[in-house]
């Protein structure tokens, strides 16, 4: 019974290039219009 761990890609959180996508990422979703009405919705229905 030779089972083999299943191989998961893991980023390399340490390079510099994983770090600089990453920050462009966080940035594009924080800027994103659609993804602020979003959260304002739900502020709204947690009011309620």
């Amino acid at each position: 019974m030779g089972l083999k761990p299943v191989q998961r890609w893991v980023p390399d959180t340490s390079s510099q290039e994983f770090r600089a996508r990453w920050r462009r990422s966080a940035d594009r979703i924080r800027s994103n219009d659609a993804y602020q009405r979003d959260l304002d919705l739900l502020d709204d229905l947690n009011t309620y």
